[in-house]
């Protein structure tokens, strides 16, 4: 379970609601890529949903716990409550899109981008802190560069819908 600081925040990309974001990576990730590697889905080359779901779960931690970051959005009008209970909507709906955003069999089952982060008041400082977060706990899974990248882009296409809402 995370503890969550109300004073750190950080955008909640329902990944975006990623955002993000995913223990993608746990298996595989120290393979180089082969040629039928590039035929594999994102997915798939993400380690499928164990290791997006581990991901997904070091990355909301390690969102909720920079300094930087308002990841409650403690002062703004769309304020969010860090239950258990949303922790781990938020986790099912960033796992939800990643999953449906690279080639997984899951359906993003959450409201639109633009609904969701609507009066969060995200800047565009704190998405590039949000995207630092995500590619910090890639790394710490030994996520190929390739794949971060790949992730980073399918992250990036929520970009308008989230910051300066």
């Amino acid at each position: 379970m995370f503890r969550f600081n109300r004073a750190a925040s950080v955008c909640v990309l329902t990944v975006s609601a990623l955002a993000a974001s995913t223990v993608l990576f746990v298996s595989g990730c120290n393979n180089t890529t082969t040629p039928s590697s590039d035929t594999k889905t994102l997915y798939d080359r993400l380690g499928g949903d164990p290791a997006i779901k581990a991901v997904v779960h070091d990355f909301v931690g390690r969102a909720a716990g920079d300094k930087d970051l308002n990841f409650t959005r403690v002062g703004k009008p769309n304020h969010w409550d860090a239950t258990p209970d949303n922790v781990a909507k938020l986790e099912l709906h960033l796992v939800q899109f990643i999953e449906s955003n690279t080639g997984g069999p899951k359906i993003y089952e959450g409201r639109d981008m633009a609904t969701v982060h609507a009066g969060m008041g995200i800047t565009e400082a704190e998405w590039g802190l949000i995207v630092g977060d995500l590619k910090a706990t890639l790394a710490k899974f030994n996520v190929l560069q390739k794949e971060q990248d790949d992730l980073i882009a399918v992250v990036a296409t929520t970009h308008d819908q989230i910051v300066g809402k």
